[in-house]
């Protein structure tokens, strides 16, 4: 911790530039808000967190889904968005298509309840399995 701490202080975090690439920036921002191009987090005097706009990022619901649901779902929802967001790099499908591909995965998918490892692992491996289906949409 203490070296996260050095690191921090000796430079600034181009935190939004740093995460995530121009078109998603852009996307993200829109014409809404305006993002610092520096963070320097050991001069932050406060911290707002603000109800999460639903609306406008629905792959949180699909997380708290998942999450809520458990078993086998968060793997397959895991799997499901690596397999959307690498689409998207490959220029395959749209950043907005991502979360939507993922929803049509998890509501394909018979989530086992209490797995053990090897129906979790399973789950992933759908993906591979999967791949095409998910992208010719």
């Amino acid at each position: 911790m203490v070296e996260v701490r050095r690191r921090l202080h000796a430079r600034p975090i181009k935190l939004f530039r740093h995460v995530f690439p121009d078109p998603i920036r852009r996307d993200l921002a829109g014409s809404r808000a305006e993002y610092p191009a520096t963070t320097r987090f050991l001069e932050l005097s406060r911290l707002e967190f603000f109800t999460p706009r639903y609306e406008d990022f629905p792959s949180l619901n699909l997380a708290r889904r998942a999450g809520e649901t458990g078993g086998t779902l968060p793997a397959v929802m895991n799997a499901a968005n690596e397999v959307a967001v690498a689409g998207f790099l490959d220029r395959q499908v749209r950043f907005p298509d991502i979360w939507q591909i993922v929803e049509e995965v998890m509501d394909r998918h018979t989530s086992v309840a209490h797995p053990d490892l090897d129906a979790i692992l399973q789950a992933d491996q759908w993906r591979v399995r999967k791949r095409g289906d998910m992208l010719d949409r």
